[in-house]
């Protein structure tokens, strides 16, 4: 599940997630392209499994969802094709394809952002981003 806030009339989406004992979960969120985007909003210090950056949501950009169970970890892309005004705020988007990580070949397009997905799911308590762009534009 995707976490979504409005401010201003902007909506932003967030990475989110991290791993537990034997379980865990993660959002990425990548461009077009699959690349590594700016975030607009990072909150210092990160909460355990919460949100970690924002970013403005755009038409076409990839939410990347892992989820790890039983020692397995499943992958899904999506790429965003809108949202519904309001609160709370609904992203709307196609499925590009669902991997399980180790068995499945993933696509050179969105390879990074899958396994930064997957070892976001992986980091026991995560309290960072796996996936931003940093530094001076």
């Amino acid at each position: 599940m995707v976490a979504t806030m409005e401010r201003g009339g902007k909506v932003y989406v967030a990475e989110s997630g991290g791993g537990y004992a034997r379980s865990g979960y993660a959002v990425v969120v990548a461009g077009e392209r699959g690349e590594k985007l700016r975030p607009a909003y990072m909150p210092v210090p990160g909460r355990a499994g919460g949100e970690h950056a924002w970013f403005r949501l755009m038409a076409g950009m990839l939410i990347v969802d892992a989820e790890r169970r039983h020692g397995y970890t499943t992958v899904t892309v999506s790429r965003v094709t809108g949202w519904s005004q309001g609160s709370p705020v609904e992203v709307k988007s196609d499925l590009l394809g669902e991997f399980m990580i180790g068995l499945d070949e993933v696509p050179e397009e969105y390879r990074e952002a899958v396994y930064a997905a997957a070892a976001k799911a992986d980091c026991y308590h995560c309290r960072d981003a796996h996936f931003v762009l940093l530094g001076d534009v």
